[in-house]
């Protein structure tokens, strides 16, 4: 993905108008990039920390057409959900794959018909049928430990699932591709406005503090669940309504299920799920208000964990689970759109698009529907630049067939890398030195993965490396600690650091997991 070094590109900024300038690195902010250069505009990307720092790579994982919005009566959001799930299913194989859910149905739940209502006309909408009726045998044998009192059976539907800091990752080297420009660690200080409308951007860069005025016809606004920030500062009033959710990471090994279980929460009834990842299980997510700086680390409370735990211990008593069981853990900040609800669970999840005299702010929505609100994003930037929004339904990806990459890798394996990076999986496997082609322990990432990414997919810290790029600090003990040496001899050299820069890194990376990653003490439950 890189091709120019930092100053390079910082030099190649300075001086130049853009039709648009885009804030922000989450899936949003990177799909506009991406539909945005593919029509033909000139464009830029600034994100203040890390692409997918924020809700991006925090989500639950999960690509789905938003089963609960029936219940809500958010028809438009399910049905736009579902199209554009099968569409990644059918552009995205290996880096968006289908995943089986499981929906139990007790005495004290809904009525049977009630679920099945609403799961036919969930397949309804994507055009094909994957609910089916289960008995009780198959949800004792497919979830071992799961709470059999008054268990009548259930029923199984099919969804997706992704690794969403990579699905921001494709989506950014595909704009970069057909020539977008774009920067992390980058942030936006000020809008420039000249007769009532924005003129361009200041821009400084957080590493060694150079500022630039970056003209553009238009500014996209795509901070997420910090989108008020500039939009305050533009004189506008407050939109956006923070979330939190947050996660509880379990090895598979203690909670060995290969699909994913949905139920009621004893204590509210919001639905809660837990669900295979990377190697390991997720159970989440919760619904809470977040009131901290957005600038901040999120992490899980400790009302958040019990909240979780009286989730596991009740539907699976059988494992006798505890929180010393959990490895990690993480929170995310979800940005819900205000309607005046009282319970923030229950705010909207259709994204919002505004046009405040040139600067276009899109928020809300969701990780599946990324590319329907770039297109909704392109058709305000057409009032301002003269241009043919792309109405062609092009592929969402070029694809690269797994059997292009060497027969002597595993085939879960080889898909895995044309999803992920497409063509330039075949790089890593060339570049890959002896032993890189292993996987790393208790992930499904390969070491060879580490180092192509250190050198090619503008990694600044050894937080990018190891939280976004690849996945070790949301899963491992510890971050991963133990592996550090090893992840050190392949990084080190390809970033170009020194001993001290090293050191100084993974002290800091540590920190950082201890703060926002990490399980909080057991004791503090008591």
């Amino acid at each position: 993905m890189a091709n120019q070094s930092r100053a390079e590109q910082w030099k190649s900024i300075a001086g130049k108008q853009f039709d648009v300038v885009i804030v922000g690195g989450g899936i949003n902010g990177v799909g506009i990039l991406k539909e945005a250069t593919r029509a033909g505009l000139s464009t830029l990307l600034v994100e203040a920390k890390d692409y997918a720092w924020g809700t991006s790579s925090r989500s639950s994982k999960m690509v789905h057409g938003g089963l609960r919005y029936l219940a809500q009566g958010q028809f438009n959001v399910m049905l736009e959900s579902v199209r554009e799930r099968e569409r990644l299913l059918k552009d995205a194989s290996g880096l968006v794959d289908p995943l089986v859910f499981l929906m139990p149905v007790y005495k004290s739940h809904v009525k049977e018909f009630i679920a099945e209502f609403g799961l036919s006309v969930y397949d309804m909408f994507a055009g094909r049928n994957t609910h089916r009726h289960r008995s009780i045998d198959h949800f004792k044998k497919a979830l071992p430990g799961l709470r059999t009192d008054n268990l009548l059976g259930g029923f199984s539907y099919e969804d997706a699932q992704t690794d969403d800091s990579r699905l921001v990752l494709r989506v950014l080297a595909d704009a970069i591709k057909h020539g977008a420009t774009a920067m992390n660690y980058v942030v936006a200080k000020k809008i420039i406005q000249k007769d009532d409308r924005v003129e361009g951007v200041e821009i400084e860069d957080t590493l060694t503090r150079d500022k630039l005025e970056v003209r553009a016809r238009t500014i996209v606004n795509a901070t997420g669940a910090g989108a008020d920030v500039l939009r305050q500062a533009f004189g506008s009033s407050s939109l956006v309504r923070p979330t939190r959710g947050s996660h509880l990471v379990f090895p598979q090994s203690k909670i060995p299920i290969r699909c994913v279980v949905a139920f009621p929460h004893p204590i509210d009834k919001r639905n809660v799920f837990a669900y295979p990842w990377h190697n390991h299980v997720l159970i989440g997510a919760t619904e809470s208000e977040h009131d901290l700086p957005l600038e901040r680390e999120p992490r899980i409370s400790i009302e958040e964990v019990k909240y979780l735990m009286a989730a596991v211990d009740y539907y699976f008593p059988g494992l006798n689970l505890t929180l010393a069981d959990a490895t990690a853990s993480w929170a995310g900040v979800r940005p819900a759109i205000k309607d005046g609800r009282e319970d923030s669970s229950k705010e909207t999840r259709e994204s919002l698009v505004l046009d405040e005299r040139g600067m276009i702010s899109v928020t809300g929505g969701k990780l599946t529907t990324f590319r329907n609100t770039a297109h909704e994003v392109l058709s305000k930037i057409a009032k301002y630049v003269d241009f043919k929004p792309e109405t062609k339904q092009e592929p969402i990806f070029e694809t690269l067939d797994p059997i292009e990459l060497p027969s002597d890798i595993p085939l879960p394996v080889r898909r895995r890398l044309a999803g992920y990076y497409g063509h330039e999986a075949l790089n890593i496997i060339s570049q890959a030195k002896q032993g890189e082609l292993e996987a790393i322990p208790d992930t499904p990432m390969l070491w060879a993965e580490l180092r192509y990414s250190a050198k090619n997919e503008y990694v600044v810290h050894l937080q990018d490396l190891l939280l976004r790029r690849g996945r070790i600090g949301f899963t491992l003990k510890n971050g991963g600690a133990t592996l550090l040496e090893r992840v050190r001899k392949i990084a080190q050299p390809e970033l170009g650091w020194d001993n001290d820069r090293w050191e100084q890194e993974a002290r800091e990376y540590l920190d950082l997991v201890n703060e926002a990653y990490s399980v909080p003490a057991v004791m503090a439950l008591k």
